[in-house]
């Protein structure tokens, strides 16, 4: 292709010349006569004219680049002329070294100031680096200081003796698996596991592996107290000599509960089933009131721990059905938090063929850590290697066996179970005329030490630290004067100031649902009390104290003649009532008084216990109490509590042993000396047979009448039925509105008599309450009056589930009803009832200025109120916002003579008793509510209306 400067016009041309020889040449040929001759002449032409064309094109083109080229050379010989007299001048300047002068003194500068800061960042080093190596030093030597210590508790396996058992009750918060080598420290720390441990464990099946599952439960084996662990292994594949080392385990029934190494698909089947039903039956039976693992339940029943459970699982999934798999899963989620672990070796020859067993070994990979590389979470940052120290030999374990054994060996030589204290003879056998005597326990001789209570000794004090075994022995008494005195012959009642130690003795239902009836002699039992209901108890023995001694003067003599019953209290936590508010504390001290000295010769008998009496006589004479306190029982405690308990010269309950399942206790009934001091050994009060003795009693007592009062400070009475009202009322005015806050619970009814000011205000903010006393006033007042009208000032906040006779609902208008309900009280009984009076503005009192008119609703309002009991009607205010009300309603205040008050704090509480602001406890925790009417003050306990959660 041509392409040239200035050829675009050749080309045009050439176009043209083509078009016309093209369109004209046939013309131009026959000009000449010969049409073939012409074409090609023409042809010949216009290559002629093309080549001609090309070669005058180049010469041109040629001679334009030669002229830019000498243009572009004369301009680059310019440049170098101009560069070469800058360089020659240049290098005159630096010749006579002026420019090498300021180079050479920038040069120093910078090399001054660069020393000077080198110097400065040289002794901030020197000074960080000795910091940094004194706090190393520190830090590695307080570690060390640890480790020793974990050392001389966990020693490596190959150097344990003797002394490193945990003969205690104490289960450990670490188990150490070897050494932990933490790279350049030179620190090498025990690895220390937390326990329980959180998460599972798992590995390949190789023998490295079997021989962290040996190190692991022998760790175990001396790291939890006697009694405490439970193993189950199977190893299929190897025929249970995976762990022939610990052969002579299979001897200890309380360890390997098998007695061998299961190796068959049905045995771990069946396993897995049990220990699911396990894990159902402790999450449904043992964590409440908050518990929700393992290791929170043992640290609130030192007394009665669950074992911890060690699954081995070696060779998985050989051996395993599907079906085994399935439940396998669940057993992993749930095992850990309740004391069952879970330790899984992995066949991946066996895994090839199952793959149903896949699922669980992913999940293992997700969940559960491997045992060759468990440690503290927190040291995973740091560079560590494993170190384990080398295996017991085969000596030193037949000697540590020897000691296990003699370990698991004393749990059953000196505890007995509770049953066997019963002799079968003295079933409801004995008389309580005399007195009662219950075992307690057995002597070091093996006889019965027996608690007399009676002329002698006719109250007791037990005490002794936590995990003693008060709880126990209390249950060891109580199914033992319940199998030898018959309901007839000795009531209990049984008073917790503190909590629900006694709530095994009330009917309640079990996990299953089956109800465990109460046990036949109690009178009462008490869950979640206040201490002015604890006071309430005392007084009411007092009464029954005084109502026996006008019909004698001595029990024993009046038996004689006619049949009484002994009255046994058990007051566990006693101090606390004795140390609440100066009031109620007064009042239970004299009463509890007045009971220890004169309640002998009545036939009561009080016992009081208490984990400490630490503290306890700076708020009241405990001396005066103790004088009269002659039979005491010590558990084992400090020197300090010894000598509290029992007497001055007396720390015999210091030396007192608290081990697993063997409780010792000190029988003392000669004021704590020394010499009549006579110790015995507390057997273990069973559950399941304490409930199995219960069902027997209480079958044996069927056709005895039963009296028994559960008070429980958590629960209020449901609302009885209208029909209830009408039987329990006395007379058409009385309103019923709940339970007496007493012993005798009686119905608390006031008698609404016509009488000025008698109107009621109703305090509080708890809706369940409020609702409740709503419904009662309601079914108490059906009947009774002509109109009952309910005004809510807000909405309409409860749904009258009543079907009372003259119940008006009426709207939130008051103009248009004030006015006739004023015009008619004089007429008809009224009971006009306004819900959160606080809110209604159109009720509150005006200001004395400007003059209003006589019938606004405020005014008439107020003559309801000043005028209408004295005919009859009252108003009932409910006041949610107490405060507020006192507010916006000062000027109405005395016209509301009676008051209830519930869920308020002291100051409020108070100001409701009366308007000088005097403090009142105890209405905060909503349990109880109290009763005004001038001096007279009640409280009671307020029916609500049943929910499916409540009542």
């Amino acid at each position: 292709m041509i392409h040239r400067d200035g050829g675009c016009g050749g080309c045009l041309v050439l176009c043209v010349i083509v078009w016309v020889l093209y369109s004209y040449g046939s013309q131009i040929l026959s000009f000449f006569g010969n049409y073939s001759s012409a074409l090609v002449f023409g042809v010949i032409g216009l290559i002629v004219v093309f080549v001609l064309y090309a070669i005058i094109s180049d010469v041109n083109t040629a001679k334009m680049k030669k002229a830019k080229k000498q243009k572009k050379d004369s301009e680059i010989e310019a440049l170098h002329l101009e560069f070469e007299d800058y360089r020659k001048a240049k290098i005159a300047e630096y010749g006579s070294g002026k420019l090498q002068a300021e180079h050479d003194e920038q040069l120093r500068v910078l090399e001054s100031e660069r020393s000077k800061k080198l110097a400065v960042v040289q002794e901030q080093r020197q000074d960080a680096d000795k910091k940094f190596a004194e706090q190393k030093r520190d830090i590695i030597e307080a570690l060390n200081e640890i480790c020793k210590e974990a050392r001389s508790i966990q020693p490596p396996l190959n150097e344990l003796s003797r002394n490193h058992l945990n003969v205690s009750d104490d289960i450990p918060e670490m188990l150490s698996m070897g050494t932990l080598d933490l790279t350049n420290t030179g620190v090498k720390t025990p690895n220390l596991l937390p326990f329980p441990l959180q998460y599972l464990l798992y590995d390949d099946d190789n023998e490295g592996n079997i021989s962290l599952v040996r190190q692991f439960l022998l760790r175990l084996l001396f790291s939890l107290p006697a009694g405490m662990l439970q193993i189950t292994v199977f190893d299929p594949l190897k025929f249970g000599t995976s762990l022939e080392p610990f052969n002579s385990l299979l001897d200890i029934k309380e360890i390997v509960p098998d007695g061998i190494w299961l190796t068959q698909e049905d045995e771990i089947e069946n396993v897995i089933q049990n220990l699911n039903k396990h894990i159902a039956n402790v999450k449904q039976k043992n964590f409440r009131n908050g518990i929700t693992n393992w290791q929170q339940y043992n640290a609130a029943n030192k007394e009665h721990p669950l074992p911890y459970h060690v699954l081995f699982i070696l060779g998985f999934p050989a051996q395993i059905s599907e079906k085994s798999i399935e439940r396998l899963n669940l057993l992993l989620q749930n095992g850990p938090q309740c004391g069952v672990l879970p330790i899984v070796t992995i066949n991946y020859q066996q895994l090839a063929q199952n793959k149903k067993a896949e699922e669980i070994t992913a999940w293992l990979g997700e969940h559960a850590k491997k045992m060759r590389n468990v440690h503290l979470p927190k040291l995973s940052a740091l560079n560590i290697t494993d170190l384990y120290a080398p295996f017991p030999t085969h000596e030193q374990l037949s000697e540590y066996f020897q000691w296990i054994h003699a370990e698991y060996g004393k749990l059953g030589e000196k505890t007995a179970d509770i049953d066997e204290l019963w002799e079968t003879q003295d079933l409801w056998t004995q008389t309580s005329a005399d007195g009662v005597s219950v075992p307690l326990g057995k002597s070091d001789d093996g006889k019965n030490v027996n608690l007399e209570i009676g002329d002698a000794a006719a109250h007791y004090l037990i005490a002794g630290g936590t995990g003693s075994g008060k709880s126990n022995l209390i249950h060891v008494i109580l199914h033992g004067l319940a199998h030898r005195y018959s309901p007839d012959e000795l009531n209990i009642y049984l008073l917790d100031c503190k909590g629900v130690e006694y709530g095994d003795y009330a009917e309640r239902k079990d996990g299953s649902g089956k109800t465990i009836p109460s046990l036949p002699h109690i009178r009462l039992v008490t869950l979640d009390v206040d201490t002015e209901y604890c006071v309430t108890v005392l007084s009411h023995l007092v009464d029954e104290m005084k109502r026996r001694t006008k019909l004698f003067k001595n029990f024993k003599d009046y038996r004689k003649q006619e049949h009484l019953p002994r009255i046994l209290l058990f007051m566990d936590e006693f101090q606390v009532v004795l140390q609440a508010d100066y009031e109620t504390a007064g009042k239970a001290q004299d009463l509890f008084n007045e009971l220890l000295r004169q309640g002998r010769s009545a036939g009561i008998h009080i016992l009081c216990a208490t984990q400490t009496l630490t503290g306890l006589n700076k708020k009241i004479n405990f001396e005066e109490l103790k004088r009269n306190l002659v039979g005491r029982i010590a558990l084992s405690c400090d020197a300090a509590e010894s000598i509290a308990i029992l007497a001055s010269n007396n720390e015999a309950a210091a030396k007192l042993k608290k081990e697993k399942n063997l409780r010792e206790g000190i029988l003392n009934i000669s004021s704590g000396e020394p010499s009549a001091n006579r110790k015995f050994v507390i057997p273990y009060a069973r559950q399941e047979k304490c409930i199995e003795h219960q069902n027997f009693l209480a079958k044996k007592s069927a056709g005895t009448p039963k009296d028994i009062r559960i008070f429980s400070g958590s629960y209020l009475p449901p609302l009885p039925l209208l029909q209830w009202f009408k039987d329990t009322k006395k007379n058409p005015s009385q309103i019923v509105l709940g339970e007496e806050f007493n012993f005798e619970s009686a119905p608390f009814a006031f008698d609404w008599k016509a009488k000025r000011r008698k109107n009621l205000v109703i305090a509080g903010s708890d809706e369940i309450i409020r609702n409740g006393l709503l419904h009662s006033l309601l079914l108490s007042a059906d009947g009774h009056f002509d109109r009952i009208i309910y005004f809510n000032t807000i909405n309409p906040r409860f749904t009258l589930d009543v079907s009372v006779a003259n119940l008006e609902v009426k709207p939130n208008d008051w103009d248009s009803n004030i006015p006739d309900i004023i015009a008619d009280f004089k007429e008809r009984k009224i009971l006009f009832i306004i819900d959160a009076l606080e809110e209604a503005e159109a009720f509150f009192p005006e200001q004395a200025y400007p003059k209003t008119p006589d019938d606004t609703p405020p005014k008439l309002f107020r003559q309801f109120l000043e005028n209408a009991p004295q005919y009859g009607s009252f108003v009932v205010a409910f006041a949610e916002n107490w405060p507020r009300f006192r507010k916006q309603c000062k000027d109405y205040l005395g016209l509301f003579e009676l008051r209830i008050g519930f869920g308020l704090n002291t100051t409020d509480a108070g100001y409701l008793l009366d308007d000088n602001g005097s403090q009142f406890k105890g209405l905060d925790n909503c349990n109880k509510a109290v009763f005004v009417d001038g001096n007279q003050r009640v409280l009671f306990r307020p029916f609500i209306v049943p929910t499916d959660g409540n009542g």
